[in-house]
C-alpha cells in the first residue's frame, strides 16, 4: 500500500490488473467489459482506466455507435449511463470505482472494444 501512495505523490501511480469488469449499472440487460487492463495516473493527476475488452454482452459496434447519436446537449446523465468497475490487481488486491462514464474505441481487426473511462474515485479492498 505505501508504493501506491508514494507513486500516486510522485504522478506516477499505474495499477496493472489481470482481471476488470465494467458493467452498465441500473439496465434491465446491462452492457459489460472484462478483461486486463490498468488504472493509470495522467499527466494532470486524473486517474483514468483503461480495459482491453476480451469479452463484452449486450453490446456492439453498431449498438455503441447508435448510441453516441441519441445524446443530447444540455440533458442530465440516465442512471443507466453510468458503470461499475471491479478489478482483481497483479498483487492480488480487489480495486472499485464506481459512476464511470466509459468510451469504447472499435476495430475492424477485433470483436471487442478499448473500454476507456475517468475514474473521480476508486477504492483498494483486501489482498
Amino acid at each position: 500500500m505505501q508504493k501506491i501512495i508514494e507513486d500516486f505523490r510522485r504522478g506516477k501511480l499505474q495499477i496493472d490488473f489481470l482481471d476488470l469488469a465494467l458493467t452498465q449499472d441500473k439496465a434491465d440487460k446491462p452492457i459489460s467489459y472484462k478483461g486486463k487492463g490498468y488504472i493509470r495516473q495522467t499527466e494532470d493527476d486524473t486517474l483514468i482506466v483503461r480495459l482491453y475488452a476480451v469479452e463484452k454482452a449486450n453490446t456492439d459496434m453498431a449498438t455503441d455507435l447508435n448510441g453516441l447519436n441519441r445524446a443530447k446537449s444540455g440533458t442530465l446523465y440516465d442512471e443507466t449511463d453510468f458503470y461499475s468497475l471491479t478489478g482483481i490487481a497483479f498483487d492480488g488486491s480487489t480495486w472499485t470505482a464506481k459512476q464511470l462514464l466509459p468510451r469504447c474505441s472499435w476495430s475492424f481487426a477485433s470483436a471487442n472494444p478499448i473500454v476507456e473511462a475517468s475514474v473521480s474515485h476508486c477504492e483498494r479492498g483486501a489482498v
